[in-house]
């Protein structure tokens, strides 16, 4: 049995090399895919590629919650439901000190790489499949942002 029979995944940066090759690989263990990229040429191809069944796409640009809203909805509609976010989406900056950043470059950069992730859960909860998600709890004295599991929340 494939590993990821009975499961739903939306990949951000579908369209791209890691996005289509993670797509083939969870298709290949039995998953289906909602591809999401700015590029619907390129989405249409890995969506083809992979075959209508198990793989659909979305046009949505990752920065824009309202987008993100969308494509969390056409999953679950589509799917009745999300098992895994890839969030692949990304792009390249220049390669220079931070301190010589252009701050136009660096604003186009950071929301794609992590910095909005938060936008993608509203309205999506995850399926429970008997597994306890790691609690964390932030400490002043850690730094600022490491985290640390409390033993006693287990």
């Amino acid at each position: 049995m494939a590993r990821l029979t009975g499961k739903v995944a939306i990949i951000t940066g579908g369209a791209g090399g890691i996005g289509a090759a993670a797509a083939k690989l969870f298709t290949d263990e039995g998953a289906k895919v909602l591809l999401v990229d700015r590029n619907e040429a390129a989405l249409q191809r890995v969506a083809d590629t992979l075959g209508g069944v198990v793989a659909s796409y979305v046009v949505a640009d990752v920065t824009q919650p309202a987008e993100v809203q969308g494509y969390v909805q056409t999953a679950l509609e589509r799917y009745q439901g999300i098992d895994i976010l890839l969030a692949n989406a990304g792009v390249e900056g220049v390669i220079q000190p931070i301190t010589d950043y252009p701050v136009d470059v660096f604003d186009q950069v950071m929301p794609r790489t992590g910095y909005r992730s938060a936008h993608q859960r509203p309205g999506a909860r995850p399926r429970r499949h008997g597994t306890r998600p790691e609690r964390h709890r932030f400490r002043p004295d850690d730094g600022i942002g490491k985290r640390k599991p409390l033993a006693s929340q287990w």
